[in-house]
């Protein structure tokens, strides 16, 4: 887009130069500072924009340009400054303010500005931006209120106080959770209806970040439950059924169609131990399966453990055959632990 002197111009945010991707956008400039704002102070304690506390303490501060000239874009400039509050941008924008191109005032009030800028005189421009600033910090908290996205992105955002998350979470039956945050990601796996072994493959593998790979249709044996069991020769539910064609023989039977499982890794002790019962890492992993996965499959975790790695141990110090210790010499390849999650 050209100036207002018709000249092309490079880029409509031209200071500071990584605002640059923006491109004179509103929104996603003011994203880009808050999280320029964020990377540059490791202990980011600043309010989200539009928000109830002192203006003073926000990351940004939104100025309106005083002019009458065609506007270029609705940032036009940007400007970087570092106080002992940490980093700080003021953009200039030119779509929306008391004063400038789109002003809401007559237009004299933005002459009067403009003369009073010429002599070095913020006085009445910064009178203005005190107004021009709420009002864009609540332009700005209207749209972010409607992306999820961007309120993850804002300080204080809270995932177990945020309505539409329980919401959600109560008609879909799930239970809060500290890993809520992680099911959200993963939005758009849970979203669909059909749900295939290569999408939890994907899942469990982004989330774990080691190679997963599930096997289907895994083989188990079943209890017969009293009720269900018959004599053959007596009147009742056996008449008319034949072994084999209505009735098997013994108190179990075989089944392949409600066991799945998952085979994680390789991956070293440390991480292989997050992953038993009763630690965080198991935790999070069976909720992310429960919300997933049909209530009527058992998963089963086969965990490759790279081998080689660690000291050797020994039973009654902590340890326990064929989950953090196993039979055999030091310099044995890898293991395999398997580990029955409980998805219910």
């Amino acid at each position: 887009m050209a100036t207002a002197q018709r000249q092309p111009a490079t880029g409509l945010v031209d200071n500071p130069d990584e605002l640059a991707p923006a491109q004179g956008e509103f929104f996603a400039a003011v994203r880009l500072a808050q999280r320029f704002a964020r990377r540059h102070d490791a202990d980011y304690d600043r309010p989200a924009i539009g928000g109830d506390r002192h203006p003073a303490r926000e990351p940004l501060r939104f100025r309106a340009v005083q002019s009458a000239a065609f506007p270029v874009a609705a940032v036009e400039s940007a400007e970087r400054v570092e106080d002992g509050d940490g980093l700080r941008y003021f953009l200039d924008v030119s779509f929306m303010g008391l004063t400038g191109p789109s002003g809401a005032l007559p237009q004299h009030y933005t002459t009067l500005a403009v003369t009073r800028l010429r002599q070095r005189d913020r006085a009445l421009a910064d009178f203005f931006d005190l107004f021009n600033h709420r009002l864009l910090s609540l332009y700005y908290r209207a749209w972010a209120r409607a992306c999820p996205a961007v309120q993850a992105e804002d300080a204080g955002f809270d995932y177990a106080a945020n309505s539409m998350t329980r919401a959600l979470n109560a008609m879909a039956g799930q239970p809060r959770s500290r890993s809520d945050e992680r099911v959200l990601y993963y939005a758009g796996q849970y979203a669909r209806s059909c749900r295939s072994s290569t999408s939890l493959e994907h899942l469990v593998a982004d989330w774990l970040g080691r190679p997963v790979n599930v096997e289907t249709f895994v083989g188990q044996w079943l209890p017969l439950r009293d009720r269900d069991r018959v004599r053959l020769g007596r009147a009742g539910r056996a008449s008319g059924m034949r072994l084999g064609e209505g009735l098997i023989s013994g108190r179990r039977f075989w089944d392949v169609q409600s066991r799945i499982r998952l085979h994680l890794g390789p991956m070293s002790d440390q991480e292989f131990e997050a992953l038993l019962p009763g630690n965080n890492g198991h935790e999070e992993l069976r909720h992310l399966l429960r919300a997933f996965v049909p209530a009527h499959l058992d998963v089963e975790l086969c965990i490759r453990i790279t081998g080689g790695e660690g000291p050797p141990r020994r039973l009654g110090n902590g340890a326990a055959l064929g989950r953090t210790a196993w039979l055999g010499s030091a310099g044995a390849g890898d293991r395999c632990a398997r580990v029955r999650m409980d998805t219910c």
